[in-house]
């Protein structure tokens, strides 16, 4: 007997076309103690119990198979636990288990795809400057969009998720950044995020693009460019090497 369970997590990587690795693991051994949390009777607790009141969003599904010597599978269910949510002590008895095979994947994502993993959207728009400040902002990225710019029509070349070593406090490399002067350079490599702001009582997500070489402005839709701090620029470019 085997168990075949899918990472819930992608890679950190998106290739242009929208590709994107995820891993299929296998696992054997004695699956006795998993077996009989599968089988375990559900708990009672209503969902809408003062504890679980207090729980937001359950755990994102993660997909599992038991294959047979035959190599049948079946996908289980697990039992009912506490708050209405699925008690997954049967998976996690599998994963204890030796891990005796790992295969990559791939997988295309969409636009959305991209944009809800990485923070940032594969199609952008050129920013029209505002009077409002980009200091105001508190920038947290955790990921970024590529682009080339060299050429007539703006290419998207990829994305990553944003772990810089060692990390960078976006909001303190901030302190004091000036606004863009004139300049006539034209970028040819640029990297976009998203960011939160509130805009009245609505909170709205702000695409804001970095240009990694030209000019090196930062720019959003509404905002008064800004002078792209070179440990900005660096870390940027550092994530993606």
């Amino acid at each position: 007997m085997a168990a075949v369970v899918c990472d819930i997590g992608i890679g950190d990587h998106v290739e242009a076309d929208g590709t994107v690795t995820y891993v299929e693991r296998r696992y054997a051994g004695d699956f006795g103690s998993a077996v009989r949390e599968l089988n375990g009777p559900p708990t009672r607790r209503s969902i809408f119990d003062a504890e679980c009141l207090a729980s937001v969003l359950a755990a994102a599904p993660v997909d599992m198979w038991l294959v047979d010597v035959d190599g049948r599978a079946v996908q289980p269910s697990y039992p009912r636990g506490d708050c209405g949510l699925d008690n997954t002590l049967g998976l996690a008895k599998i994963l204890e288990l030796p891990e005796v095979e790992a295969t990559e994947h791939r997988v295309r994502l969409d636009a959305a795809g991209i944009t809800y993993f990485y923070s940032c959207s594969p199609i952008v728009s050129t920013p029209v400057p505002g009077s409002r400040s980009l200091l105001d902002l508190t920038s947290t990225p955790s990921g970024f969009c590529r682009f080339d710019t060299a050429g007539p029509d703006l290419m998207f070349t990829g994305a990553d998720r944003y772990e810089s070593e060692p990390y960078l406090d976006w909001n303190a490399a901030f302190i004091d950044v000036e606004p863009a002067g004139p300049c006539g350079e034209r970028a040819t490599s640029l990297a976009t995020t998203s960011t939160q702001s509130t805009i009245g009582d609505e909170l709205v997500m702000i695409d804001v693009h970095i240009e990694l070489d030209g000019c090196r402005r930062i720019l959003a839709d509404g905002f008064t460019p800004l002078s792209a701090p070179a440990s900005v620029v660096d870390s940027i470019v550092s994530a993606a090497s």
